[in-house]
């Protein structure tokens, strides 16, 4: 199976409804999680989670037996945006055409985790990766810019110069790894790759991630499609949220295989895909390379 799920990036996300206090806030997030996990976190209960593919310094996810993931929260505005969001889409019953429960992962609340240095709140998070053997991972950018309405003059030049052509493409990848099922080794690209890509070769870009080092993915990137539009329907549908420098995650397994009629079809018709999948590989050296 193909999953795609929405997520937050760094908190950069505005609801359009009136705010409760946010000690209240994460009360009630910690109380939910403490109904799934009793224990008191500490920083070697955690483990790192080899999944992430993009991300600051700041923002790397650890992983939790059996099935969670702990993403961090900034200690401001935006972590606190993100804990709110998470839990009134928590709160909604099922999915409603302003409520995208199920384009995101389950979420369980805030855990504070104790370290040397005093205590870190995450927001826990289902595993997407687990029911996957190899899991194929692809991060990317919405939208044509990255920063906030009023942003200073330096913010939105540092940005463009960083990623030139997001204007233009209206999103950017951030990093991606894929399992080559002719090396048996995962190949890696980090948000270097994806911010060299141009309106004309982020194609290719694209392609990278359904190339399986012997044919494209075609099963996969149709499943994605579908997937993707139900997203772009919903968000178009919807008029409660607004989401800014959010991500879209898609995940699939590498270790399965397109059925035998499909890559037939596949060899006959994109020849000229998988060619510039390995070529877009081939591209960027440094930016991103071989690796397990």
């Amino acid at each position: 199976g193909v999953v795609v799920a929405l997520l937050t990036h760094r908190g950069l996300f505005t609801k359009l409804s009136a705010r409760s206090g946010k000690r209240r806030l994460l009360a009630r997030a910690r109380r939910r999680w403490t109904r799934h996990y009793r224990k008191v976190l500490l920083e070697e209960h955690l483990n790192e989670f080899p999944s992430q593919v993009a991300g600051h310094q700041y923002e790397v996810l650890r992983a939790l037996d059996p099935v969670y993931v702990l993403k961090p929260l900034l200690n401001d505005r935006r972590g606190e945006n993100e804990v709110r969001f998470y839990e009134e889409v928590a709160a909604a019953e099922g999915f409603t055409p302003d409520n995208p429960s199920r384009f995101l992962p389950e979420y369980y609340g805030v855990a504070t985790v104790r370290t040397s240095s005093g205590s870190v709140n995450y927001a826990v998070l289902k595993d997407l990766c687990r029911r996957f053997k190899r899991p194929c991972v692809m991060d990317i950018k919405l939208g044509s810019r990255a920063y906030v309405a009023g942003a200073t003059h330096e913010k939105v030049q540092s940005e463009h110069v960083k990623y030139p052509h997001q204007a233009d493409t209206g999103f950017r990848i951030c990093g991606m790894k894929v399992y080559d099922v002719t090396t048996r080794r995962y190949w890696r690209a980090d948000k270097s790759f994806g911010s060299g890509l141009t309106p004309e070769s982020v194609k290719e870009g694209l392609a990278a991630f359904f190339f399986n080092g012997a044919y494209v993915r075609t099963d996969v990137l149709a499943a994605t499609v579908q997937q993707l539009s139900a997203l772009l329907a919903w968000a178009e549908r919807q008029s409660t949220h607004r989401f800014l420098s959010s991500s879209v995650l898609v995940l699939y397994d590498g270790a399965t295989s397109a059925p035998r009629a499909a890559v037939g079809r596949a060899s006959a018709r994109c020849t000229a895909t998988s060619e510039a999948a390995a070529a877009a590989r081939r591209s960027c050296s440094g930016a991103a390379s071989p690796r397990c």
